[in-house]
């Protein structure tokens, strides 16, 4: 019995995982779509039966155990679709007349789409999916999460969803003069001194006046939510692993946590979840069809619980190298051990077990190799 892995090239999660899965002897296979054309070759032969589908993945440039060997997708049980991707992420143009390159890209474009929709087909309704292809894409739409957030009872800041010059000024006057600004999907810049991504943002009256950018760049306005701490909750189906996120104690972080990746000071500590918001928290993951998630909660000074987001396939390790005392990782690995129907009776190895093992300098040499990466592996981004 095997457990499948799709995501992108040289992801940290992905390779940890399997990493600590073998160290228990279970199989596990990754297969990194974001490597096609020019840095993987993928062939499929779908069969009558499933007994007789193969799918043979083999990566040009970043090594892969087993490369040459198909996968028997007879012996999948489980697939932690890690990181879905349906364009491929860069190309070699060299070799592709200009006139041709927008039919090139849609082709790859349409063969990773077409895998995706296919494997769930191709695999069976006996395999366990986390998460299946089409509750990752629909949970990654903003507007659709606070929406089956606030039918499950959640409180949400004050929200506007808008391209429209006017009406974002009037929702930004009505709350203060200052409110947040997030963009629908993650921004990232390639700088000279590495990638920089868009922060959740603080603006207000004099950031709003230029109407062009404002029609241009529809973006997500809520109502500024003063903080007591924050909480990033790991959901693994039933297991609800709380951790609060002390951001308000430096200036860099007060607006988002995720600014503290590159400072590094960040006080974080198990939380005890109280019955409701686990109960609300578990109807929401029901009803947006999700098996595993982060979800980002604010906390108020009064202790009021407020629903920010869910990130469908968000970063975890993270949590276990603030708290090494909770054993993320462990629960990862059992969550998807248990999805697969595999029994395994040893414990499981730490992330700083895998920091120090030698699956860490390959993880370090593939990410070097791939060309659409500035940096080295975080642990949070």
């Amino acid at each position: 019995m095997t457990i499948l892995i799709v995501s992108a090239e040289a992801d940290l999660h992905a390779r940890c995982v399997q990493w600590a899965l073998g160290q228990n002897g279970v199989p596990c296979e990754i297969i990194e779509l974001t490597a096609l054309p020019c840095n993987a070759h993928i062939s499929i032969t779908p069969g009558a039966t499933l007994a007789n589908n193969t799918l043979r993945f083999s990566h040009t440039s970043l090594s892969r155990q087993n490369q040459d060997q198909p996968i028997d997708l007879s012996l999948v049980r489980a697939v932690w679709a890690r990181r879905v991707f349906v364009t491929a992420q860069h190309f070699d143009f060299s070799d592709v007349h200009e006139e041709d390159l927008f039919n090139v890209q849609q082709e790859v474009t349409n063969l990773i789409t077409s895998i995706w929709y296919t494997l769930e087909s191709m695999l069976g309704h006996d395999v366990k999916w986390l998460n299946s292809f089409s509750a990752s894409r629909t949970a990654k739409n903003k507007l659709f999460q606070l929406h089956i957030a606030q039918t499950i009872g959640f409180s949400l800041p004050a929200t506007l969803i808008s391209n429209e010059p006017a009406q974002i000024r009037a929702f930004c006057r009505q709350h203060g003069g200052q409110i947040i600004m997030k963009s629908f999907l993650p921004k990232r810049w390639e700088m000279g001194n590495g990638l920089r991504v868009l922060p959740t943002t603080l603006i207000s009256d004099s950031d709003l006046q230029n109407d062009a950018s404002l029609q241009l760049c529809p973006a997500i306005y809520q109502n500024y939510i003063p903080k007591a701490f924050e909480l990033r909750v790991l959901v693994l189906g039933e297991q609800l692993i709380a951790v609060k996120l002390d951001s308000q104690a430096h200036a860099h972080s007060q607006i988002d946590w995720r600014a503290d990746a590159d400072h590094g000071t960040m006080q974080a500590e198990p939380y005890a979840l109280d019955e409701d918001t686990c109960a609300m928290i578990r109807r929401f993951m029901r009803a947006i069809k999700l098996e595993m998630g982060s979800i980002d909660l604010i906390v108020t000074p009064s202790g009021e619980i407020i629903f920010l987001e869910v990130n469908e396939q968000g970063q975890f390790l993270f949590l276990e190298v603030m708290c090494p005392q909770i054993p993320v990782l462990a629960a990862v690995c059992d969550f998807l051990t248990k999805a697969a129907g595999i029994e395994v009776q040893s414990p499981w190895p730490t992330y700083a077990e895998f920091t120090q093992s030698p699956a860490w300098p390959e993880l370090v040499r593939a990410y070097q190799q791939d060309k659409t990466r500035h940096q080295q592996p975080a642990h949070c981004n």
